[in-house]
């Protein structure tokens, strides 16, 4: 007995009344805008721990914010565990010691601005 299609792939509309997607698929099913330009730049020292500034442009308009490191990393891990089998790009370690020098900074800097586009 064999099952037809139809029952194998169900034709399910995306839910998005509540905010939530089911898959990435359904992700680029209902997608109508330009994908956002983000970019990540000007690192400052603040409060003993370094922010970022994030600065780019969606369809809503133009935005502009700083975050911290360990919030690229939270997002990082959301994206990884929601998304399962998709690549999601890496970023550089945390490092507990030493996180303040230049060089660091400025690599971190570099890789952040990757994993957002």
């Amino acid at each position: 007995m064999s099952k037809s299609k139809s029952m194998l792939m169900p034709n399910v509309t995306p839910n998005i009344s509540s905010g939530i997607l089911s898959s990435f698929k359904d992700l680029m099913g209902i997608r109508k805008y330009d994908p956002p330009e983000i970019y990540v730049s000007e690192p400052i020292l603040k409060s003993g721990h370094h922010e970022y500034k994030v600065k780019g442009r969606d369809h809503m308009g133009e935005f502009e914010m700083y975050r911290r490191f360990r919030e690229f990393d939270t997002f990082r891990k959301v994206l990884y565990s929601r998304f399962l089998g998709l690549f999601v790009p890496p970023i550089p370690p945390k490092k507990q010691v030493g996180n303040k020098d230049d060089l660091l900074v400025e690599e971190r800097t570099f890789f952040l601005d990757r994993f957002m586009k």
